[in-house]
């Protein structure tokens, strides 16, 4: 009996301080406080994995719910994951849902941007090993002065289509794994691609998405490694849940930023449009000194 007790507790304290330690990485001490004022000199991004649409197949009507979502939020840019399965509009239709508010749009892959700010540069740019692509803007502020926004859906787990399967349960268990690890490994090597990429940005520079892993793993930490912050982590308060499956439990989402930024409010906005809620985060630019 004592032996049992002892390796009950030999599996289970390691198991509790996981779970503790994912818990206080996904969520913040406090409450949000109101929405600050957006200041001029401000740029506030909104990003959110809108699920090919499958909460909600009508484009016009979606289209209203993010445009009364990004007037309450004072939004300057709102990056969209998964858009393009479902909507399959070019950059003038898509524009056309959104009342001219946001009038400069940028579709790379199943990546979308709408924004109030002029895009000076935009292209898709494959990972280093193919896997995949992601869109790279760069966006005129007032003042002339440009940020780079990286807009990412990393490679999902893989295991969701398991269910429906049909398999054997032990095949079923067996493909999800491998699978689940796979998956894995190429999001590694999504991540260590975009770290890469940030060694060639001389500018702001934010990278925003579905990054469908949680704090501190390994898509994560190579954000970390290459110098950038998680805004959230920095600003946010409260349940910082960006993925409502799974418990309502798990942060996946994130906007990191650079050194040549100051983020100054960041938050989760949920519109129930998707299995994702939007990552809301706040910036202004580091004035540097003449010369520098």
């Amino acid at each position: 009996m004592k032996r049992t007790i002892i390796l009950l507790l030999i599996v289970l304290i390691p198991l509790a301080l996981a779970v503790s330690y994912v818990f206080v990485l996904n969520n913040r001490p406090g409450k949000p406080e109101p929405m600050p004022l957006h200041e001029n000199e401000d740029i506030r991004i909104g990003a959110l994995n809108i699920n090919w649409l499958s909460f909600n197949n009508n484009a016009s009507v979606t289209a209203d719910i993010l445009l009364r979502s990004a007037r309450e939020n004072e939004l300057d840019v709102l990056l969209l994951q998964e858009y393009k399965s479902h909507w399959q509009l070019d950059e003038k239709a898509f524009s056309k849902l959104f009342k001219g508010e946001y009038k400069y749009v940028s579709i790379q892959g199943e990546c979308a941007c709408i924004s109030r700010f002029p895009i000076k540069e935009h292209k898709r740019t494959k990972f280093e090993d193919l896997s995949d692509s992601f869109s790279d803007i760069v966006l005129t502020l007032p003042g002339n002065r440009n940020v780079e926004i990286m807009a990412v859906h990393l490679m999902t787990t893989g295991i969701s289509g398991f269910a429906s399967s049909g398999a054997p349960d032990t095949a079923m268990g067996l493909g999800m794994a491998l699978t689940f690890i796979q998956n894995g490994d190429i999001r590694k090597n999504q991540a260590i691609s975009l770290a890469h990429r940030t060694a060639t940005v001389n500018r702001p520079l934010i990278i925003a998405g579905d990054f469908n892993c949680l704090p501190w793993t390994a898509p994560y930490r190579e954000m970390h490694s290459a110098g950038l912050k998680d805004s959230f982590h920095d600003l946010g308060h409260g349940s910082g849940s960006t993925y409502r499956n799974l418990g309502n439990f798990a942060r996946i989402d994130y906007i990191f930023y650079n050194d040549d930024l100051v983020c100054t409010d960041s938050r989760i906005v949920d519109d129930l449009i998707s299995d994702h809620k939007m990552m809301v985060s706040t910036f202004r630019l580091v004035q540097k000194e003449a010369g520098k």
